[in-house]
């Protein structure tokens, strides 16, 4: 009942080949229509002849609340003007730019608007209101639009000043924190790269592809001015990777080198706690019985991500000087608390049909590894958005130190252990 040979491999393809989904649904979805940047939105409006106009698709209440001085609404779920397909005559003949939270609603708003034979020059604005702040911050913003709040005032693009506490902490965070612990992730894979227990090479991935994630969000900071979706998603899915491999090296090392569950020569550490043992013939395991609840409880658990709400959020501040945003796009969001979860659904009940007979459980665990990886990274995730969506600086300088302790931790397993775990075989 030893783990399946290349169950490292196959745990890293599986999760690479459901990961691929997202990004091209999503691109093939809302990135196949016209799109232009926020400055391009307002160089249209600006500078076009007749001026360009700017639809803002949100439902009437979001209108309301905060929208670009202008703006005309036209709600999204207005089926009636949407499918006839006519305009009013004051919109006929000119460029529309389509207008939403996150870029999204207005892709999709764009497409129904030319099924209805709508043949108007249009655009839906990449980013929407989130990246719409974004482009406004410093001194572009005196050439935006300004916002008009529900009272009918105009006002600014929000705005928080930062303290200098948290104006110097994103720049330890950001410039001294994430260096150390990479080059930690990646001294660490040197010191694995000749290890051959499967526990070990488990690690091993897990810590290349959390320096490969890593990677991503600094190219994404330093070329995109973090505003690349493909960047972040690779980023986001290297912590998947993570999150998924280290759990089967913790499974595989505690079985290996503790339990002893899957050796058939080796007494388990649970035979204690249980009337017989399934090594000689007992027709139940106690442990794979606890192994089927946990990984139902884990697909109750993954109901908490679904039912999270996403939360459009972006402001402008200044960091020692220099304009910043902080921003976490609805797309990302989307990923976090309903793909991730879904997709942990499907891995942890196939997890729970592989473990119908005993002899699967190594595929089970594989498959349950890859589950976690999934709900691991969109929890952590969620929580930290829950706790901190008001401030950012919060999610970004946690996020930073919770991976910082991750390094430090596993570096900390192996230099106590190094004897065994390096050196040697497990203890008989």
């Amino acid at each position: 009942m030893g783990p399946p040979r290349g169950a490292v491999l196959f745990l890293v393809i599986l999760a690479a080949g459901v990961g691929a989904a997202p990004p091209v649904l999503y691109w093939l979805v809302f990135d196949r229509v016209p799109q232009v940047a926020p400055k391009e939105a307002v160089e249209l409006l600006r500078r076009s002849d007749p001026p360009a106009l700017l639809v803002d698709v949100r439902p009437a209440t979001e209108f309301q609340t905060s929208h670009v001085d202008g703006a005309s609404n036209w709600p999204f779920g207005s089926p009636a003007e949407v499918e006839s397909g006519e305009l009013p005559a004051a919109w006929r003949g000119r460029t529309l730019l389509l207008f939403c939270n996150s870029g999204m609603t207005s892709s999709l708003a764009l497409r129904a608007l030319r099924r209805a034979g709508v043949d108007n020059p249009m655009y839906s604005v990449w980013g929407g209101m989130q990246a719409w702040v974004s482009a406004a911050r410093g001194p572009e913003q005196e050439s935006f639009p300004q916002l008009r709040a529900a009272s009918g005032e105009l006002t600014g693009y929000p705005y928080l000043r930062a303290s200098l506490l948290e104006q110097w902490g994103a720049v330890v965070t950001g410039f001294g924190i994430k260096p150390f612990y990479m080059l930690l992730s990646v001294l660490l894979v040197i010191v694995l790269w000749r290890q051959r227990a499967v526990d070990l090479v488990a690690l091993r991935w897990g810590l290349w592809w959390f320096f490969i994630g890593e990677a991503f969000c600094a190219v994404n900071y330093a070329l995109f001015g973090e505003e690349s979706l493909v960047a972040e998603y690779l980023h986001s899915y290297g912590m998947v990777l993570c999150f998924g491999l280290l759990t089967y090296a913790v499974l595989e090392g505690m079985d290996l080198r503790i339990v002893r569950f899957s050796d058939p020569d080796q007494r388990c550490a649970a035979l204690g706690l249980c009337r017989g043992c399934i090594k000689h013939g007992h027709p139940a395991c106690r442990l794979q019985q606890l192994f089927v609840f946990a990984i139902a409880a884990m697909m109750v658990l993954t109901l908490m991500l679904l039912c999270a709400e996403l939360r459009p959020v972006s402001y402008n501040t200044t960091i020692v000087g220099t304009p910043y945003n902080y921003t976490h796009f609805t797309q990302h969001q989307l990923y976090e608390v309903r793909v991730c979860p879904l997709i942990a659904l499907v891995l942890f009940g196939a997890s729970l049909v592989a473990l119908r007979p005993v002899r699967s459980v190594p595929w089970s665990k594989v498959l349950f590894s890859a589950g976690m990886g999934f709900f691991g990274f969109g929890l952590f995730r969620m929580l930290l958005l829950a706790a901190y969506v008001d401030n950012l600086f919060w999610f970004a300088t946690w996020e930073e130190l919770t991976e910082l302790l991750l390094m430090v931790g596993v570096s900390i397993v192996l230099w106590l252990f190094s004897a065994s775990l390096l050196r040697g075989k497990p203890a008989p």
